[in-house]
């Protein structure tokens, strides 16, 4: 079991030692939209990766968000990945008591993410159309 979310869908969990959680973007095509995710308790192994994924092409049964070239993630390591085997550093690590909120502008292709309120700067560009 990949991931679990709870009957409003306000909550997940991971059943494996990394966990994703992501927003599909098919449909959204034009606009700027923005939601964040509490980070309510991050095991001390593995990690969370956070983004947004091509719902049309995106594996959601055996991959993590950013491990997988249709999806675009910024990782509790302070990380972040296209489906590059490497992450490359970026923004500042997570866990425990963070929250992480996702900001995608399809008009512009922009992809960024904020801690705690603090903007980690522009992640991806292009690619997230």
């Amino acid at each position: 079991e990949h991931v679990t979310l709870s009957e409003d869908k306000m909550r997940m969990r991971a059943g494996r030692e990394w966990g994703s959680a992501g927003m599909s973007h098919s449909g959204m095509t034009h606009g700027k939209f923005s939601w964040s995710i509490a980070v309510t308790r991050k095991a001390k192994s593995g990690g969370i990766c956070i983004g947004v994924v091509d719902r049309d092409r995106f594996n959601f049964a055996s991959q993590n968000v950013g491990a997988d070239r249709h999806s675009w993630g910024y990782s509790s390591l302070g990380k972040k990945s296209n489906g590059s085997p490497e992450f490359e550093a970026y923004g500042s690590p997570f866990g425990t008591g963070d929250v992480i909120t996702v900001v995608l502008d399809m008009d512009a292709g922009i992809l960024s993410f904020a801690k705690n309120g603090a903007d980690e700067g522009i992640a991806f560009r292009t690619g997230t159309k």
